[in-house]
């Protein structure tokens, strides 16, 4: 069997899910209080990418790079996976990161979210049955007692 597990913060904005396999009996998943950046998050890192290309498509004339600007416009228009943003945006910064001349035109590179303590919605679903809770998530109190933050 298989089961659905979905941890959200208690807006919804944020959400981590996945299929994990159960047995009978007690069952154990270990989430690491990871959120993948949401649909907001990505339509702003896009926007920011297609804004990088617009700037420099303005500075760089050539037939040459107005091509491979065209092409990457039509790579980054409705992509919802942050990864492959991500590698997009690696490429423009190899291609184009030396006319960027210390701007930061790129923005920063989207990554996964760090669950923040606080109490977050939690859902397990086997087939037509589920149960849901809520849970707090709080602090590592030995990461302040050491100074490991």
């Amino acid at each position: 069997h298989t089961a659905t597990l979905t941890v959200k913060n208690i807006d919804g904005s944020y959400a981590y899910r996945n299929k994990v396999p159960v047995s009978p009996g007690l069952n154990r998943h270990y989430w690491r209080g990871l959120f993948q950046p949401n649909t907001k998050d990505v339509a702003t890192y896009e926007q920011t990418l297609l804004t990088a290309i617009e700037k420099l498509r303005a500075e760089l004339k050539a037939p040459i790079h107005q091509t491979e600007f065209d092409h990457l416009i039509k790579e980054i228009k409705g992509e919802s996976n942050f990864r492959v943003l991500n590698e997009i945006r690696a490429k423009m910064v190899e291609q184009f990161g030396l006319y960027a001349a210390g701007r930061k035109l790129f923005g920063q590179k989207l990554d996964w979210i760090t669950a923040p303590a606080g109490k977050y919605k939690v859902e397990i679903q086997i087939g037509d049955q589920t149960a849901a809770g809520v849970i707090e998530w709080r602090e590592d109190p030995m990461m302040a007692e050491h100074g490991w933050e």
